[in-house]
């Protein structure tokens, strides 16, 4: 039993040898005045869906498109859902 314990002692002896016993201090952030960038930051939100219109193709098949608010996009699907 005598001998484990001076084993695992010098396994761990050996383990916290090789820590770095350096002073340092991790921020998140450069200098520190810009504390919180995200909530600074101008928020854009998708454009929001003005109208939703099916479509019948000269084949008989259906589209269904979502025309959005930014008038320059849209959402072309096949199927309803």
């Amino acid at each position: 039993m005598t001998r484990n314990r001076i084993v695992i002692s010098l396994v761990a002896a050996a383990a916290l040898a090789g820590c770095n016993k350096e002073n340092h201090t991790i921020t998140a952030g450069s200098d520190g005045n810009d504390v919180n960038v995200a909530a600074n930051a101008s928020v854009v939100l998708p454009p929001t869906i003005a109208a939703s219109k099916t479509y019948r193709c000269g084949d008989n098949s259906v589209i269904f498109v979502d025309w959005l608010s930014d008038n320059k996009s849209a959402n072309v699907r096949t199927e309803a859902t």
